[in-house]
């Protein structure tokens, strides 16, 4: 993956960035909960929002 920041694993498992200060910018609790974001962000990229007939507003509530 290609990212403008490092990623770091904290030793309670968190996954972090390097924020560039010595506070832990924690952006995922685990890194297998990184790993599935991921997928979902690739998953939801691909949708095709045209081919389905169901109300947006009614799929987010």
């Amino acid at each position: 993956m290609s990212s403008p920041v490092g990623h770091l694993v904290h030793t309670d498992g968190r996954v972090g960035v390097e924020g560039g200060s010595l506070v832990f910018p924690e952006i995922d609790p685990s890194i297998p909960a990184h790993i599935e974001s991921h997928a979902l962000i690739d998953m939801v990229s691909t949708w095709d929002h045209s081919s389905t007939d169901v109300d947006g507003f009614a799929l987010a509530r």
